[in-house]
């Protein structure tokens, strides 16, 4: 979700400056007692990948999807209309959060 909610910013930002959104994700996750792990397949237990793969995943999963963002955010909505919110939508779904 913290992905979703922060691609908007991601697209505006410079490059120099888009690491920081990616660090701050990672952070915010950190924080709450997440954790970014990875099946080590030899001994079948899951290790932590560390704070610089987290922010390098972090960031491969804000770029995802970022031309239709990008459309969005900056051209004004001109995406596809069937995925456009009309209002009859929430713009935001607490059930995700589950």
């Amino acid at each position: 979700m913290l992905v979703f909610v922060n691609k908007g910013i991601y697209v505006k930002c410079r490059n120099s400056d888009k690491v920081k959104v990616s660090k701050g994700i990672v952070a915010a996750v950190r924080e709450l007692g997440g954790r970014f792990l990875q099946l080590d397949e030899r001994t079948r237990t899951y290790r932590d990948i560390g704070d610089k793969k987290a922010v390098d995943k972090t960031s491969q999963a804000l770029r995802e999807g970022l031309s239709k963002i990008r459309r969005e955010v900056l051209c004004g909505g001109d995406a596809d209309d069937d995925e456009k919110n009309d209002g009859s939508k929430p713009a935001f779904d607490a059930s995700m959060m589950e």
